[in-house]
């Protein structure tokens, strides 16, 4: 990815509300933009919002009233997830990679026994990831334990220091007993 910076509304022209409105109504065939105002719960919800309806709420700060920017100051940023099942080493490691470049954030990996068995499986799918920018999940239901391992594994052999490590085991040996997996409990 480049250094430079997209502006998504950069080619266009600015417009105000009554131009906005305009073309809203006519691609409503003349129907008042009006028709389109929902109430939810007690809150109005307008078809219609531009910038300077934000402008009397202000910047505002992460946990503190009027709350334009969370309601919890330590929640981290958002993440783009998105999970890979393992169909081919290389195959899956091009896709990864490909999304990480296009705007995925975290990576979760389903994996069972077959598809991922060793240590070099593991770093083949993941080569060219950077899981200290990216973090790892994986999915692995019976298969938890083995593929945790796998991943820890990984964890070390690239040297992550396991008080900054990010990602998810999502072991779930209760879970998978109680599907009926015999592997997957006591």
């Amino acid at each position: 990815m480049g250094d430079s910076t997209f502006s998504l509304a950069g080619e266009f022209a600015p417009m105000d509300r009554e131009q906005w409105t305009k073309l809203a109504e006519a691609a409503l065939k003349g129907a008042p933009l009006g028709k389109l105002v929902r109430n939810v719960n007690g809150l109005t919800i307008q078809p219609l919002y531009t910038r300077a309806d934000g402008a009397d709420a202000g910047e505002g700060w992460p946990g503190a009233a009027p709350f334009v920017r969370g309601s919890r100051p330590d929640r981290p940023p958002w993440q783009v997830q998105q999970a890979y099942r393992i169909d081919g080493l290389d195959a899956t490691n091009a896709a990864i990679v490909t999304d990480l470049e296009r705007g995925v954030t975290t990576v979760e990996l389903k994996i069972d026994g077959s598809a991922v068995a060793r240590l070099d499986d593991l770093s083949t799918v993941l080569v060219g990831v950077f899981d200290d920018l990216a973090p790892i999940g994986i999915a692995a239901d019976a298969a938890g334990p083995a593929a945790a391992a796998l991943l820890m594994g990984l964890w070390n052999q690239r040297g992550r220091d396991s008080a900054t490590l990010m990602g998810a085991l999502n072991l779930d040996p209760i879970g998978s007993w109680a599907s009926g997996d015999p592997r997957g409990g006591p």
